[in-house]
């Protein structure tokens, strides 16, 4: 009898947390901006590498959910 769990890889449980500590480097950088007023690079191009790295990851994640899903 088959049975309906999900068994997860260790290539997509690592591409969660990539895209987890991409949302970290996000929020971290959100804050350095708040706090510094709002006029700084270095936390505009946190939040791009931040925002960059989650977007990246939840896609790669998606991609191999949807070719996996085809065998």
């Amino acid at each position: 009898m088959p049975s309906n769990i999900v068994d997860p890889s260790i290539t997509e449980l690592l591409l969660v947390i990539v895209s987890l500590l991409g949302l970290c480097v996000l929020f971290l950088a959100e804050i350095t901006n708040a706090t510094s007023g709002y006029d700084t690079t270095i936390g505009s191009l946190g939040q791009l590498l931040g925002s960059l790295i989650a977007v990246g990851a939840l896609l790669i994640l998606l991609v191999r959910r949807r070719v996996g899903a085809g065998k």
